[in-house]
């Protein structure tokens, strides 16, 4: 992995932690990587919401 692409997941990893909501979620992304091409946005979307499935379903079964 890629050391950009690796820290642009770390951010990811924090502001779903942090996100109060996926519309919170999109604008803190906006906010932090708006001008990335859209390709990048485009893959940083979705990674971000697979971030957030899995910290549902971690919450879900009691996990932290």
């Amino acid at each position: 992995m890629a050391p950009v692409w690796a820290s642009q997941i770390g951010q990811l990893g924090t502001m779903v932690a942090n996100a109060t909501s996926l519309d919170g979620l999109q604008e803190d992304m906006l906010a932090a990587f708006g001008g990335a091409p859209q390709e990048t946005m485009v893959q940083l979307m979705a990674a971000a919401f697979a971030l957030a499935e899995l910290k549902g379903l971690s919450d879900a079964q009691g996990g932290a």
